[in-house]
């Protein structure tokens, strides 16, 4: 992923509270495409730019990073949860439906399943999201002042 500096300041850069290193593993993607659309920018597809993406290499590697998925989900989830009541009111409209489609094991529904295994790990680390998502904040540097003022209420430090 890439985005314009100006854009990503705008909407108070990378949630410090999430990703690697923290106790969500994962997730600063995630909340950093949401704060963008929210804002009213776009996300855009550009076909032509590379991406290197290291796969892990041994098994227990990716377990846990699919467990950190599951976290990160639920922990952005969280976050937005805590921020905007909108936000809440809807997914919690949108929880049927979210229920059915989960449920739903259609065979012409042409979509790549986990492993067993690997699936109940993922559900298992989205239990944990928002516990790791409030642990994160407590562990989370103090936002640094943008120039031309302090930070306002909530906002996050951008990583460089």
């Amino acid at each position: 992923m890439a985005f314009r500096h100006d854009a990503l300041l705008a909407v108070g850069g990378f949630d410090p509270a999430l990703g690697a290193g923290t106790p969500t593993g994962g997730g600063e993607d995630l909340a950093a495409f949401t704060d963008v659309i929210l804002a009213g920018g776009g996300l855009a597809y550009e076909p032509r730019c590379l991406c290197w993406h290291e796969h892990r290499s041994d098994e227990q590697a990716l377990r846990a990073q699919i467990r950190n998925y599951g976290i990160g989900l639920t922990a952005v989830l969280w976050r937005y949860f805590t921020r905007d009541w909108r936000f809440s009111l809807t997914a919690a409209r949108s929880l049927p439906l979210m229920l059915r489609l989960a449920r739903s094991r259609s065979d012409d529904r042409q979509v790549e399943r986990l492993p067993a295994d690997l699936a109940r790990l993922e559900l298992r680390g989205r239990l944990l999201g928002p516990f790791r998502y409030v642990a994160g904040k407590r562990r989370a540097p103090p936002a640094e002042a943008p120039a031309g003022g302090a930070p306002t209420e909530g906002q996050d430090q951008t990583r460089t």
